[in-house]
């Protein structure tokens, strides 16, 4: 069964920068690189929460490294 989803222009513009980067460079792209290849003008904070949406919808995952 296949799945659609619905993403807005922002999410969909991440998505595709995302994925060009990941494949291109085979490393995590962080929330600030994701920001400037976009160029879309929202801050990392807001690229977080967008990408935390993806994830949830099963669409991007994320390691989860910790920070300390």
């Amino acid at each position: 069964m296949s799945e659609k989803y619905e993403l807005d222009e922002r999410a969909q513009v991440l998505l595709r920068e995302l994925i060009n980067s990941y494949t291109r460079d085979a490393q995590p792209v962080g929330s600030k690189n994701l920001a400037e290849l976009s160029g879309l003008d929202v801050s990392s904070a807001t690229i977080r929460n967008i990408m935390a949406k993806l994830e949830d919808m099963g669409l991007v995952n994320s390691p989860h490294t910790s920070a300390g």
